[in-house]
């Protein structure tokens, strides 16, 4: 095996395969070193949405070109579907009290990116979702959004990436980044490798790989749970999510009824394995009966939650480092990072070789925390400018 490459990724979530294959495409060889197996953690294990709600306004323009390419995610991983289904995503007011606040989401994306959003009253409600409980009042729908499944979506890009030469090598840990002339060392349990450039996708122990190279950033690490019903007959069609409770369903082809939405368990970042909480998953499964009663009557087959990290101000970093030449980052995408893989993948790979990235990186860049953790002020103001909730309910969410 060559100890030299053009490129080494340290981590195979979705951002580190998309780059990979991304730069691969483009002629670099390219090793990709993760220390389980690819999806391992929150790429592979999270609900599998593609939509653009909730997101902090300086997201959206990556979510949209991002949705574009889910489009034709086929054509990108060379047929593969990766499960996407364009079902639509219906968010859903319970209250009039949420009817305001869910406009004013709609409006705000409007403002910022070209996705179709279609107002729903009560009973076109109905008309759409005929077992959604009667206790609603409106709700948005987003014809272009759906889901997909994120194993398999790991899984096409790693194969095409390979496919095109990139190495992956597995079951090995990044003990440590040196300089080594003009390249980077990357120190491993399998040995050391070397390359110009070294892209950090290491999720939720990404900001543990930027301290090596002087990029400091304190992530916040959470594990959002889930819970999947066993198949039962048709409930719903869309992707459904809501305004003010956390809650997130959906129903794949098979039967399968994926509920999740935010509710946490314990992350521990040592072992890499999470603790369950079981009364606040009991509170995300009545929740999902009380919106459609025919949950009730079904099965729960099994429980989950992957790690994933959350950045100061809930926005990904993404980007070259601040501190050293050579170093890149694709990491903190703070719990809806596997939407945005194909995109991401994109513009890095692009800034990585000279090109103009198709969306401006710039929001993005590790720099904007100057070396600390950013304080509760500039969170809270940059909060109040996400697209889908108020600067309160966003840090509420956020665990602040």
């Amino acid at each position: 095996m060559r100890t030299s490459y053009d490129a080494i990724v340290i981590g195979a979530g979705i951002h580190g395969c998309s780059v990979a294959m991304q730069l691969s495409m483009r002629k670099l060889r390219v090793l990709v070193i993760e220390k389980t197996y690819p999806g391992r953690h929150a790429s592979g294990v999270n609900a599998g949405s593609v939509h653009h709600i909730p997101r902090l306004t300086p997201e959206l323009p990556l979510a949209e070109l991002t949705l574009r390419m889910w489009h034709d995610i086929g054509e990108l991983v060379d047929g593969e579907d990766c499960g996407y289904r364009q079902v639509g995503h219906l968010r859903i007011a319970e209250t009039e009290d949420d009817v305001a606040p869910m406009n004013g989401t709609a409006e705000g994306v409007a403002r910022h990116c070209n996705i179709e959003e279609i107002h729903l009253d009560r009973e076109a409600l109905f008309d759409r979702e005929p077992g959604l409980s009667r206790n609603v009042a409106a709700g948005i729908f987003s014809p272009e959004c759906g889901y997909a499944q994120p194993a398999r979506a790991v899984h096409a890009f790693r194969a095409k990436a390979e496919r095109l030469g990139a190495v992956f090598l597995n079951e090995t840990c990044v003990v440590g980044l040196r300089r080594s002339g003009p390249d980077w060392l990357v120190d491993t349990s399998a040995g050391p490798f070397d390359a110009p450039m070294v892209v950090n996708c290491a999720g939720a122990w990404g900001s543990e790989v930027a301290s090596w190279v002087g990029d400091h950033v304190t992530l916040r690490t959470v594990a959002l749970m889930m819970s999947v019903l066993a198949p039962m007959k048709p409930v719903m069609e869309t992707v459904i999510g809501l305004t003010r409770r956390l809650l997130s369903i959906k129903q794949f082809e098979n039967g399968t009824v994926v509920i999740g939405g935010g509710y946490r368990g314990t992350p521990d970042l040592v072992t890499g394995r999470t603790m369950l909480d079981y009364t606040r998953l009991g509170y995300n499964l009545r929740a999902a009966t009380e919106v459609f009663p025919a949950l009730a009557h079904g099965r729960v087959v099994r429980c989950w939650s992957g790690i994933e990290g959350i950045s100061p101000d809930a926005l990904p970093i993404i980007g070259p480092s601040a501190s050293e030449d050579g170093i890149w980052h694709s990491f903190a995408y703070s719990t809806h990072g596997f939407y945005l893989g194909p995109a991401a993948g994109r513009v890095l790979a692009e800034a990585m070789t000279g090109e103009r990235p198709a969306v401006s990186l710039e929001p993005f860049h590790i720099g904007r925390f100057n070396g600390c953790v950013a304080n509760l002020e500039r969170r809270r103001e940059r909060a109040s400018r996400s697209v889908g909730r108020s600067g309160g309910e966003q840090l509420k969410l956020l665990g602040q």
